[in-house]
């Protein structure tokens, strides 16, 4: 069953569910960086949108995607010439643009990519 804060909104899988609770416009993690973020940042955003629907949600240093089930599946970095972005799979994928990849459990691994540009 989902909760929802009652303080920020948010709404989570878990009663309770540990979170930053502050309101933040996603789009002003952006401000005072790279100029081309902004634009990967919505496109990222229209990617995801081709295969679900989510929920956005901002804290005051990363962006989540939630899904269906009020459960995080993206995070997004906003660094000052790049954007860092994680995500859990159930198996470990080691090719472009993947970076870096962490055992979270036996079976979630969390996988990281850096997009500085469009390519």
């Amino acid at each position: 069953m989902a909760w929802t804060c009652p303080e920020c909104g948010k709404t989570f899988a878990k009663d309770n569910q540990s979170h930053i609770c502050v309101k933040v416009d996603p789009i002003s993690l952006f401000q005072n960086k790279a100029p081309q973020l902004p634009a990967l940042f919505e496109q990222v955003l229209e990617k995801v949108a081709e295969f679900c629907k989510f929920q956005v949600t901002a804290s005051t240093k990363s962006v989540t995607l939630y899904g269906k089930a009020h459960r995080s599946f993206l995070v997004l970095k906003p660094k000052m010439k790049w954007i860092d972005i994680w995500f859990s799979l159930t198996r470990e994928v080691d090719e472009f643009p993947i970076y870096k990849v962490q055992a979270y459990s036996r079976t979630k691994f969390v996988h990281y990519v850096r997009l500085e540009d469009e390519e």
